[in-house]
């Protein structure tokens, strides 16, 4: 199993239907031999956007046509930190009607502090020149799914589920899959089919400890 960290270059391929993604993949300054090496990264990624900072688990694979990739089966998302990176994450076709331009305009405006802005003061972001209010709400309507897309996934993964069934639960489920997991977790079992991702009996003892407001 191998362990990279770095951040999503670009997106080469993604699978709307099962989120089946090919990404160029740009591992830490730590152990390459050349700054622009890049590594292909494929697996259930839902979600992943070019700027995202990524810690990836899985196992090299070797294509016939496209050579070396790692296989994920396991990773975490952080939001990238840098100005640039920043840009590159709300201009990767995130959020519709926000481009490369306009993420420009609004990450050098915020700096380092645009992400934060975004969650906690969206109301500021028609402060940017050429960021009007219709921007505004849908920059805020997406980040918001998005964040709820990020919150389940990270929280089934902590209880040993796989990437693929979280994102099926949320594929079924939206925003309410957390409380339904909870509170139904023999039907929900039933009607994801999960026996051929996990032991059933290794999901339910996780469930069972769940303790969410």
């Amino acid at each position: 199993m191998q362990t990279l960290e770095g951040s999503v270059e670009n997106i080469v391929f993604r699978n709307e239907d099962n989120h089946y993604t090919v990404a160029r993949f740009r591992p830490n300054d730590s152990g390459r031999l050349f700054r622009d090496d890049l590594t292909t990264i494929v697996g259930t990624l839902p979600d992943i956007q070019p700027g995202e900072l990524l810690s990836v688990e899985g196992d090299w694979e070797h294509d016939p046509r496209y050579g070396r990739q790692l296989h994920v089966t396991h990773y975490t998302q952080r939001l990238p930190a840098s100005v640039e990176g920043i840009t590159r994450y709300l201009g990767s076709g995130l959020i519709k009607g926000i481009g490369p331009k306009k993420a420009r305009l609004i990450a050098d405006h915020f700096g380092e502090q645009t992400l934060a802005i975004i969650e906690q003061q969206p109301e500021r972001l028609v402060e940017v020149k050429g960021i009007s209010v219709k921007d505004r709400d849908q920059i805020s309507i997406v980040w918001a799914e998005h964040s709820e897309i990020k919150e389940l996934h990270l929280f089934l993964q902590s209880h040993d589920v796989s990437i693929n069934l979280a994102t099926k639960v949320y594929k079924q489920y939206g925003k309410e899959s957390v409380r339904v997991i909870r509170e139904i977790p023999i039907n929900w079992l039933r009607m994801c089919r999960v026996s051929a991702f996990v032991p059933l009996t290794r999901l339910l003892s996780s469930l069972a400890s769940l303790s969410i407001a």
